[in-house]
């Protein structure tokens, strides 16, 4: 038994993907792993494994009796992660529900179905166990809204920050389709809203301003702000993707964020839905999908942004730059640091004052956050030292980007001493590269910082790239 508390502990730690397990769910998988009971742990590995299957991200490929327990096999879809179970037999049927071919008198009351689906919705397992969700009734009464809200932004906002925003965002989709019992449920992003070149979310997809306004659908509902719903024999073939082939209505809703336009919501009705309720479910999805957009960003404000520069604080740096080597891991591209140290901030802070410091670090921020591409993310990492996170970007391109961040600071002339008289500031810049040389977060920024350090005892104002035998001077 305690070889299997550890394998159900490893796979709830690491193979099983929680943020695509309903939030109620994932408390009970935490209190597991907490508690550390192997009852437990094998408990909500069945639970969460069952919810996967139900959300298409798993299928389970075999379930069969053998000596008092019943052995699950698994597997992701598309690709080769393969899991099997071994659950007692009344264990099993309390929580999937009997065996093809088994008799059905044990199976567990809808109470306590596997799936943490929303109270507004029916669960039912088919003979092999299957689970689906469907909704209770036709309309989305109003009064039935304001439940739904909490848990929406819970998903969207609260989980743990370690989970990229478009996961949560496409987690957000998934539980809209669910609960609103669609054919599809979809989002257009703005690629500039994205600021991602790796999405590969199910229910997202990235658009240029353009070809969002090029489809007359997508642009009358954006300039109107108006949602619409428009039969299946009404509109292009470009409406279809991502939904079912049980469709015969589509709605398009628009979606804004802090006052600017996010991109288009796209739901897909199956037939037989009353014209009412498909405007009440669109109308409910979008103001959903707004208001958790909305929070989102105020809790992302609050709680990632230094109020002195407006960049990112050194919290967000330390849950981003898990993440960043992580994706860069994934995708076998390469993630560069640059470490910005201001040069004799003390002397400034001595000569001018702590209000003329900080106009100096305010005055640095600004011009790094104009000469970065968006998908660049700048950081204020304590003090006068900042840290920049460079996606994507190979050893030769981060030199040359600090060295182009180097160049603008030295040569702004806006920053002015207490007589009115220009006053050059300069930055000393480190560089390291993952996985080139780093081959952790620990490491990329160790080694940015002892690339810093070299160019201040050469003579500051200069880029220095780290090597493993030798640092080496980029200006």
């Amino acid at each position: 038994m305690r070889s299997r508390e550890r394998d159900y502990t490893y796979l709830l730690l690491n193979l099983v993907p929680q943020h695509r397990l309903p939030p109620t769910l994932r408390r009970d998988v935490d209190r597991a792993l907490a508690s550390g009971k192997p009852e437990d742990l094998r408990h909500q590995s069945v639970l969460a494994l069952e919810e996967l299957c139900h959300n298409n991200y798993l299928e389970r490929i075999g379930a069969r009796r053998s000596n008092g327990e019943v052995v699950a096999e698994y597997r992701r879809k598309g690709g080769r992660f393969h899991v099997t179970i071994a659950v007692p037999f009344e264990e099993w049927n309390r929580l999937v529900g009997p065996l093809v071919g088994e008799p059905p008198g044990a199976r567990a009351p809808a109470a306590e179905a596997p799936t943490a689906a929303p109270a507004l919705a029916d669960v039912t397992k088919s003979g092999n166990g299957a689970v689906t969700t469907r909704a209770r009734s036709v309309t989305v009464p109003g009064v039935e809204l304001a439940s739904y809200l909490p848990e929406i932004t819970h998903i969207f906002s609260l989980v743990p920050k370690r989970e990229p925003v478009l996961d949560r965002l496409d987690l957000l989709l998934g539980t809209i389709k669910r609960w609103f019992d669609l054919a599809g449920a979809s989002m257009l992003l703005l690629e500039e809203i994205a600021n991602l070149a790796d999405v590969t979310a199910e229910n997202i997809r990235t658009v240029s301003a353009s070809a969002l306004r090029a489809n007359e659908l997508y642009r009358t509902c954006i300039e109107t702000g108006v949602q619409r719903l428009v039969p299946r024999d009404r509109v292009g073939s470009e409406q279809g993707n991502g939904a079912e082939p049980d469709w015969d209505h589509v709605g398009v809703a628009p979606i804004f964020g802090m006052g600017k336009v996010c991109g288009i919501l796209e739901l897909h009705f199956r037939p037989g839905v009353d014209e009412v309720s498909r405007k009440r479910r669109l109308e409910a999805a979008g103001s959903l999908l707004r208001h958790a957009i909305e929070f989102n960003s105020q809790i992302e404000n609050i709680t990632s942004i230094d109020a002195l520069t407006q960049v990112y604080n050194r919290h967000f740096y330390d849950t981003q730059v898990t993440i960043e080597i992580e994706r860069a891991t994934r995708s076998g591209n390469e993630v560069s640091m640059l470490l910005i140290d201001l040069d004799d901030f003390k002397q400034i802070n001595d000569e001018m004052g702590h209000k003329k410091g900080d106009e100096a670090l305010s005055t640095v921020a600004d011009l790094i956050r104009k000469n970065l591409r968006k998908v660049d993310m700048p950081f204020r990492y304590g003090g006068e030292e900042f840290v920049i996170l460079l996606p994507g970007t190979s050893e030769f391109e981060s030199v040359h980007t600090a060295e182009r961040l180097r160049r603008v600071i030295a040569e702004y002339p806006g920053f002015k001493d207490l007589r009115g008289r220009t006053k050059r500031i300069s930055v000393s810049i480190g560089v390291s590269v993952f996985p080139n040389t780093a081959h952790s977060a620990d490491e990329l920024f160790n080694q940015a910082d002892a690339a810093m350090y070299q160019a201040k005892q050469h003579g500051k104002n200069r880029v220095v790239l780290y090597r493993p035998d030798i640092i080496m001077e980029q200006a």
